[in-house]
């Protein structure tokens, strides 16, 4: 799956997002208690998470000319090809849109 992802990425020139979100694995633990042992692991597989090339942590910003529900700010901590970095953006009722300058 992630190797098709990243083909129909690149044959049309779009960003592919795929959330691979931490769930909770409960393992039976070994010593004599009977209790359990948990463990937070990627809900994906470890194999999605190392198919990831970038990642980007997205976290509300609070901007003086907007409503804190609205703006984000989308930070690029993973690259292979970009620096990091970060940029505001806004989401409205008519989709995602830049923070206009000051």
């Amino acid at each position: 799956m992630a190797a098709f992802l990243t083909d129909m990425a690149n044959e049309f020139d779009l960003a592919v997002v795929a959330i691979n979100h931490l769930t909770t694995r409960i393992d039976k633990d070994s010593n004599s208690n009977g209790g359990s042992n948990t463990k937070l692991v990627p809900a994906l597989g470890e194999s999605w998470a190392h198919s990831v090339t970038s990642r980007l942590m997205i976290d509300h910003y609070r901007h003086p000319q907007f409503d804190m529900n609205e703006v984000r700010s989308v930070s690029l901590l993973k690259s292979p090809h970009k620096p990091p970095g970060t940029a505001l953006l806004l989401i409205t009722e008519k989709g995602i849109r830049g923070v206009p300058s000051t």
